[in-house]
């Protein structure tokens, strides 16, 4: 599989690389555009090369059928997401509350000992992570087409994100949250926050309270938590390891979720795939999934002759 090229560009003060820019312009096509943000997870940043390897993987996807099979070309746009990459601030607000060796100790009187957490904090930073980096894709949408295309070359009309671990929760608030983002693929991520939180805060023995969860943040939670509505006509894939302990299929809030999406049948398409005997990791089957359904669902041509639906 060829790598297509890299474009770095800087729309507000947010860097971003745009994949497949420069075979874009050489095709000289008259199509629509549709373009996929992909977020990496926690620590990570838009330059590892398993996010290469999905941009170049739904670039191939696409370049692989007949053109009268398209109804819109596509871009990647890779982005740091907040506190990461090159936007790190402090890098100790990535952690969470027990990474690595050792245990939560407790003191006599049976509160948590703080010193052996490595980050008080963690339900919050996190939080405030990517949900600053749904804001951030928003604002990229926004201002994307005109950097791009400074004389109109190009129409962009299709808003599609595909994120991993962190960037899975981003995913689901972005499709929440902002209705031009019609295409979802979650992978490895949850998008009930609470619920994932919560089970991990029982596994650790941490009590599900002030100052690990301040009741102003437990409102704000529940106020921007994703309801099944708000999904309604938006195509979905969520993949996810029968073996991750770190953002569960079935105990951090997904199977619960994705159940209610599935009896609320307002998704214009839902595909969810739970590989077996897979942890925490974004595999190479995922990858083609993701590609596949971009293809799929985003891009391809229906078969009534109209182009996917545009939102």
């Amino acid at each position: 599989m060829s790598e297509a090229s890299i474009t770095n560009r800087n729309i507000g003060g947010i860097a971003v690389q745009v994949i497949g820019l420069e075979e874009l312009v050489r095709r000289n096509s008259q199509l629509p555009v549709g373009v996929l943000f992909v977020l990496h997870g926690r620590y990570g940043n838009a330059k590892e090369q398993y996010l290469y390897q999905i941009a170049n993987s739904a670039l191939a996807e696409a370049a692989s059928h007949a053109p009268e099979e398209q109804a819109r070309d596509l871009l990647v746009v890779l982005v740091d997401q907040r506190n990461h990459g090159d936007r790190v601030v402090d890098s100790k607000r990535n952690e969470g509350w027990k990474d690595g060796s050792g245990e939560v100790k407790t003191k006599s009187n049976g509160e948590i000992d703080l010193q052996t957490l490595n980050n008080v904090s963690h339900l919050h930073d996190m939080y405030a992570s990517y949900t600053g980096t749904v804001a951030d894709v928003s604002f990229l949408i926004s201002h994307l087409e005109p950097l791009l295309f400074p004389n109109d070359e190009r129409t962009i009309d299709k808003w599609m994100l595909a994120g991993i671990s962190l960037g899975g929760h981003a995913a689901w608030h972005i499709g929440a949250h902002d209705p031009r983002v019609s295409l979802l693929v979650p992978v490895i991520g949850s998008p009930s926050y609470l619920t994932l939180l919560g089970h991990r805060a029982t596994s650790l023995g941490i009590p599900f309270a002030p100052p690990y969860l301040p009741n102003s943040l437990k409102r704000e939670l529940e106020r921007a938590q994703p309801k099944v509505d708000d999904f309604k006509d938006k195509d979905i894939l969520v993949l996810s390891g029968a073996d991750d302990t770190l953002v569960p299929y079935d105990q951090g809030g997904s199977k619960a979720f994705v159940d209610g999406l599935k009896e609320a049948g307002f998704c214009r398409a839902l595909d969810v795939w739970v590989q077996p005997e897979t942890g925490h990791a974004c595999t190479k089957e995922m990858i083609k999934r993701t590609a596949e359904f971009v293809w799929a669902r985003g891009l391809r041509r229906q078969s009534d002759g109209v182009v996917a639906s545009r939102h």
